[in-house]
């Protein structure tokens, strides 16, 4: 809550619940909201607080098996979405501000992908 309420107008906070009604994640929307920045909200129920108070909303339902809990599922959903939107954010960045990824494995894959970029142009 505290870093939400301090970002810079024209922020973007991605905020993730499975039924779209959690306490904590609704106030962090609204804070957003009124601090002038977005929202993208990820949840499984395209009529939650969550999505209409979101500005993009990515749904994460699925179609369990009867073995599986319905939260379960979603929440693997959930990750992967996350996974995607972090490595599609990173490869966007900023060259200067490529370099200074913590992980070893996102650089390798920028080299990679500002490689096939290359070739493209060429």
């Amino acid at each position: 809550m505290i870093r939400i309420a301090h970002l810079p107008k024209e922020s973007v906070a991605v905020l993730f619940s499975h039924t779209g009604e959690s306490r904590e994640v609704l106030s962090c929307a609204r804070l957003v909201r009124e601090n002038g920045s977005h929202v993208v909200g990820v949840t499984s129920y395209n009529r939650s607080t969550l999505a209409t108070l979101s500005d993009v909303v990515l749904h994460s339902a699925s179609y369990d098996a009867l073995h599986y809990t319905d939260a379960l599922v979603s929440r693997l959903v959930q990750l992967v979405l996350m996974d995607i939107l972090f490595v599609t954010v990173s490869l966007d960045m900023e060259p200067e501000a490529q370099g200074a990824s913590r992980y070893p494995a996102m650089r390798s894959l920028r080299r990679k992908n500002d490689r096939r970029y290359a070739d493209h142009k060429t």
